[in-house]
């Protein structure tokens, strides 16, 4: 029992989190082989297996898991008298680019430089394996990426976002329903694009053509009778800046939710103090 301390715990909690020792050392700033021996270290001290290795990585024996539910118990005694405080240089989060454009833009402008990682990206799949993987801590993305996270994690919904259609025309109606779409030739995102693979879902068979660069799909839309399908904010941004756009909200298509996922309670509720 000599060899025990706190880190142990700290260590033995985020690759329970995780299941997996490579992530969890990406999470901790730490070798994998250094996480390896932290655990070793904390059964030989307990004599006791905490984990079972698996094909995919490990998860939790018997006594690991009742291990488990002291180890939060003591960590949390041990934050409460440390006083332990986390700070947004101390957070790597990842957000999606139209999230970051259209919904924090003052947040990013005010903290850029304060907080220790920001991914900005429009490839959600990017961001979530980033998350996944331990190297980043905290994502902003649709809420229904959720299916493809793994390992624990905390998530709250932070606003919803209906949908709008783009087009060139000189004026659109103020609203349309999803039928009025069946004789549109469409333009969408590519399905690495959380957007782009929401409205494959929500467009049902509907006939699409994919483009994956924003500005060429713009210039497609305000040169033909290409339209295109958007979140609504990134709507109003760009019909109040390009004159040559007009924009019907979509009234009948369901929104998106954007939603904060974390691994620890405590960056969850810094960044929605701070949001």
């Amino acid at each position: 029992m000599n060899n025990f301390n706190i880190e142990l715990l700290r260590v033995f909690l985020t690759v329970s989190k995780f299941n997996n020792f490579s992530q969890a050392a990406n999470f901790l700033y730490l070798d994998q082989s250094t996480v390896s021996k932290k655990i070793r270290q904390l059964e030989k001290a307990f004599h006791i297996s905490l984990f079972i290795r698996t094909s995919q990585g490990v998860q939790l024996s018997p006594a690991g898991y009742d291990f488990k539910q002291k180890a939060i118990k003591i960590m949390d005694a041990y934050n409460d008298l440390a006083q332990t405080e986390i700070s947004l240089a101390d957070i790597r989060l990842g957000i999606l680019d139209n999230i970051a454009a259209y919904h924090y833009s003052e947040f990013l402008r005010d903290n850029l430089d304060s907080m220790r990682q920001v991914k900005i990206s429009d490839k959600g799949v990017d961001l979530i394996d980033a998350f996944n993987n331990g190297i980043l801590d905290s994502i902003i993305v649709n809420e229904d990426s959720i299916d493809q996270i793994t390992g624990e994690f905390l998530s709250t919904t932070l606003t919803k976002e209906s949908f709008g259609l783009l087009t060139s025309k000189p004026k659109s109606p103020e609203e349309l329903s999803i039928t009025d779409l069946d004789n549109r030739q469409l333009l969408i995102a590519p399905e690495y694009c959380p957007v782009g693979r929401q409205l494959r879902q929500l467009l049902n068979g509907r006939q699409f053509t994919e483009v994956g660069y924003t500005n060429t799909l713009l210039e497609l839309v305000a040169n033909s009778t290409y339209a295109t399908i958007l979140p609504w904010k990134m709507i109003q941004n760009i019909t109040q800046n390009q004159s040559r756009f007009s924009a019907s909200r979509l009234i009948d298509f369901p929104a998106r939710k954007i939603a904060l996922f974390t691994r620890e309670k405590s960056i969850q509720e810094l960044l929605l103090s701070s949001l």
